[in-house]
């Protein structure tokens, strides 16, 4: 077997030290790529989950308002029907004739009892909203973290 001349032997170690360059370069980029992927992933599940969590405040928040809103109907049902018993009084102010009295009372009872309900149903709903509102804005964050590393990296996305 033939000797390999030095000019050889140098030319071998070049191209020997250009391809691992080359592949030290690639290699560098892979991990580079794929620790971004990994972190857009982790993101988009951590996003996914905070989603899911917003979703089911969501139907909680539903669910209380549609409970407000039938109380809300109930005592303005009932506040219009004491309004009708009461009549104005010649002297100022407003009256209920003798005989509509016992009626007046018991719807006036009905009222107060469901005036308590409205305020219970109001509460529900405002801290139903409470605990949403930092939720939707933990999520809203998370989508703008992602929505910045993907324009980083040069990820046109849709219009929202």
């Amino acid at each position: 077997m033939a000797r390999l001349s030095s000019a050889q032997r140098l030319l071998i170690g070049g191209f020997g030290v250009v391809a691992a360059v080359v592949l030290g370069f690639g290699v560098k980029a892979y991990v580079e790529t794929q620790a971004k992927i990994d972190e857009v992933e982790s993101l988009r599940g951590v996003m996914l989950e905070a989603r899911a969590g917003v979703d089911a405040c969501f139907v909680e928040r539903d669910r209380a308002q549609s409970i407000f809103d039938q109380t809300d109907r109930v005592v303005d049902s009932l506040r219009a029907d004491v309004d009708d018993i009461e009549i104005a009084l010649p002297e100022g102010g407003r009256g209920v004739e003798q005989e509509r009295y016992p009626a007046y009372l018991g719807i006036v009872e009905i009222y107060n009892l469901s005036v308590r309900e409205w305020e219970a149903a109001a509460d529900s709903l405002q801290a139903v909203d409470a605990r949403c509102r930092p939720l939707v804005e933990a999520h809203n964050l998370l989508v703008d973290s992602l929505t910045r590393i993907l324009e980083a990296e040069g990820v046109e996305l849709p219009p929202s």
